[in-house]
């Protein structure tokens, strides 16, 4: 499972387009993320855990 990618391939992916195009479709995946990251860190401030 550690395939190597070629210089060519490297470029492609970490193009603006193909960041852009990942970006949008895990926005809502992401957007999850950041809320529950937020609610934890606002229940570790309430509750004095930190």
């Amino acid at each position: 499972a550690s395939k190597r990618l070629n210089e060519q391939q490297l470029v492609s992916l970490s193009s603006e387009n193909a960041v852009k195009e990942y970006l949008n479709n895990q926005k809502m995946n992401i957007t999850k993320i950041v809320k529950q990251t937020l609610a934890v860190g606002e229940i570790f401030k309430c509750e004095g855990l930190q």
